[in-house]
């Protein structure tokens, strides 16, 4: 007698193909472009309030941290920022949260672009590059009214 269970390749690929690994590929359905265009927001508000929460969290062992500082001595520039974060200067660490919480919505845009160009949609392609542009235009004009 047989069994009802076959060992088909269909079968055995299902069963050993539970976890799926996220990434591009050009015959992704669009479900999984959704899928990770929404991890990459995810992973944006995860790691950006866990950076954050280590900025909180500094300023509880360096009770000092914030005494004698003043506007002018916060880091201006890349070269004070990075030293700062390496020197763990708590408004920085928080600062560098900031940072990640907003470049999470600009990734996010960056990764439709290239769903779109995998799905073929070059009318979607040519409006999310837009919106690009005007996110980076506008963070360089915040810049210089700075």
């Amino acid at each position: 007698m047989q069994s009802h269970h076959s060992s088909s390749p269909e079968n055995v690929s299902d069963t050993n193909n539970t976890h799926h690994e996220i990434a591009f590929t050009p015959s992704m359905p669009p479900a999984r472009i959704n899928d990770l265009i929404s991890r990459v927001l995810q992973v944006g508000v995860i790691a950006s309030s866990t950076v954050i929460i280590i900025g909180l969290l500094l300023f509880l062992f360096q009770p000092d941290a914030l005494k004698g500082q003043h506007l002018e001595d916060f880091p201006h520039t890349l070269d004070q920022f990075t030293s700062a974060i390496v020197h763990l200067q708590p408004l920085a660490i928080i600062m560098l949260g900031l940072i990640i919480l907003i470049a999470t919505p600009i990734l996010r845009v960056v990764f439709s672009i290239l769903a779109f160009y995998l799905e073929h949609d070059y009318r979607y392609v040519i409006i999310t590059c837009i919106v690009l542009a005007l996110l980076i235009f506008g963070m360089l004009l915040g810049k210089g009214g700075a």
